[in-house]
């Protein structure tokens, strides 16, 4: 009889916001730019900039930034774009 065992490891990274950057890809409309999250030189998400009302969208795409709370990640790019704090390159 074979006994095998599974370790669950949990690693917690801090997000280095040096390393967060937010891209203008193109114009969704008149009034909108289509946005590219990535971290690390990753791609982990997407969303659109309103340049008329000034509202952002952000989703991170699923599993990639698994060690992180991705609510309090998307509210922090949220409020950073609007309120410009976060340069979008």
């Amino acid at each position: 009889m074979k006994i095998q065992v599974t370790k669950t490891i949990v690693l917690k990274e801090h997000i280095n916001l040096n390393e967060l950057q937010v891209h203008v890809t193109n114009s969704k409309d008149i009034d909108s730019d289509n946005l590219e999250v990535e971290y690390k030189g990753i791609r982990i998400g997407e969303g659109h900039l309103n340049n008329k009302t000034n509202f952002a969208h952000v989703s991170i795409s699923e599993g990639i930034m698994e060690e992180v709370d991705e609510c309090d990640l998307i509210d922090y790019l949220v409020d950073g774009i609007e309120s410009r704090s976060i340069r979008l390159n």
